[in-house]
């Protein structure tokens, strides 16, 4: 069936396709979509849909939205989620903020028809087209490369347990300046128990 590509407008609808569409594809990469995250997307939807540094490609099939792809227009080579730190010079760009396809849609080139019409707009205003994709998404990335799209480069993290004694002896130091508002012996006790470390006495008296 032929596909065609639009801008999308600001209705509800159209707004909450593109609201799920993100839902969906932080799931894909092992997350959870957080409700103040989604209300940011909200906000960021609403100032790309007025004009705002960039824009959302919509694609219809069958009469149907079957995907849309969100892109950030870069004049000056910044953007809180870009590669400025890997780009080799500063150059406007396009970053894709999101791609997605409706479940029903998939593997029907969908997403490929919608970079064709990014790739269109970007000879005419952009020098490059940015996007990342994680490791654990192994289709997006193969979808990427038969695209034309090359890795530049990978970025590590590693989880560390917060320490919690920093707090507590923070706690201790703030008790000593406070001597007077404690009686002297659970004063004494909580303090023994604070420089200690031992964070779940002293955690219901905890300063703000």
């Amino acid at each position: 069936r032929r596909s065609r590509s639009c801008r999308a407008r600001s209705t509800p609808a159209g707004r909450e396709f593109v609201v799920q569409g993100y839902i969906d594809v932080i799931a894909a990469e092992g997350k959870v979509a957080r409700p103040e995250e989604v209300e940011k997307v909200r906000r960021d939807l609403d100032a790309i849909l007025s004009g705002d540094g960039g824009g959302v490609l919509l694609c219809r099939t069958e009469g149907t939205v079957a995907g849309y792809l969100w892109y950030v227009d870069v004049p000056d080579g910044r953007c809180p989620y870009g590669p400025d730190v890997y780009a080799p010079k500063p150059e406007r760009y396009f970053w894709c903020h999101t791609v997605y396809t409706a479940p029903g849609f998939r593997r029907r080139g969908v997403a490929r028809h919608l970079y064709m019409w990014l790739e269109a707009l970007a000879r005419e205003r952009a020098g490059a087209i940015w996007l990342d994709v994680y490791d654990n998404n192994p289709t997006s990335a193969l979808l990427h490369r038969s695209l034309g799209f090359e890795p530049v480069t990978t970025v590590y993290r590693r989880a560390v347990e917060r320490d919690k004694l920093p707090s507590v002896r923070s706690f201790a130091r703030r008790v000593l300046r406070a001597w007077d508002d404690f009686d002297d012996d659970a004063f004494e006790e909580l303090l023994w128990r604070a420089l200690e470390g031992d964070a779940d006495a002293v955690a219901p008296f905890m300063l703000a």
